[in-house]
């Protein structure tokens, strides 16, 4: 796989460039069994135009001059590298990944403290639930998956189902770590609902805040439209993974 992306945001010019390469590669391990191990490799430059910005000692009555310290680059780039490994079966799935292997510096100040910290991704799910006539595409499941992810003594927990009758899929997340977290309550609550036919699929999806952010936001919303290309090769078996497609 290959990936390409530019995003800049703020009066500032802040912009972010990734350019970099995935692979992976299936192999069985057994009848039911398959184990996917992937790498990725990316390239990723960090900008700014500084003399856009504006601060308040630059606007304040007495003209004074302005104590934010310039960076002394504009931008700065660092390659970076990811590691996974996925196991599943046609009802289970699971893996681990690792982010930044290369502990990346970002940083426009050219300093050797600002290093991107190593992230840790867990991962899995299970179809309670699997119904499909003989030879047929599979018409009803029932999944549950969850995620948990930790970089720099930061953790975080999402737990999930999914409800899916041909042609509508539901969906419920919760996002947090009761117990463990500052945020008793959580995070956030996330629902789902999407609609699927052939190679089209459109969906809407609603983040709710519970935590303490909950008098300053209501949450997000989200809209997908999907369209899958197919080829018209010869089939062949695929093994595909049982995890939601939304």
């Amino acid at each position: 796989g290959l990936l390409i992306m530019r995003d800049e945001a703020g009066s500032g010019d802040l912009s972010t460039t990734n350019v970099g390469v995935h692979y992976s590669y299936d192999i069985q391990i057994s009848d039911l069994w398959h184990i996917r191990p992937g790498v990725a490799f990316v390239y990723t430059q960090r900008g700014i135009n500084f003399s856009k910005l504006l601060w308040g000692d630059q606007i304040s009555p007495s003209g004074v001059t302005p104590t934010i310290e310039v960076p002394s680059l504009q931008r700065k780039g660092a390659i970076d590298a990811t590691l996974s490994t996925l196991v599943y079966s046609d009802r289970m799935w699971a893996g681990v990944t690792v982010d930044h292997l290369f502990r990346p510096n970002y940083s426009l100040y050219d300093d050797d403290i600002t290093k991107w910290p190593m992230k840790l991704s867990v991962f899995g799910g299970y179809q309670v639930v699997r119904k499909g006539r003989l030879l047929k595409p599979v018409d009803e499941t029932l999944s549950l998956a969850a995620l948990y992810k930790y970089q720099d003594n930061i953790s975080q927990m999402d737990l999930g189902v999914y409800w899916y009758k041909n042609p509508l899929v539901f969906g419920f997340w919760y996002r947090g770590l009761p117990g463990i977290s500052k945020e008793s309550r959580g995070d956030a609550l996330c629902f789902l609902i999407g609609y699927k036919v052939d190679q089209f699929s459109i969906g809407y999806s609603y983040d709710f805040t519970i935590n303490k952010l909950l008098t300053s936001t209501w949450g997000s919303h989200e809209i997908a439209l999907i369209y899958e290309f197919t080829s018209h090769r010869k089939k062949t078996k695929r093994h595909m993974i049982p995890c939601p497609e939304f």
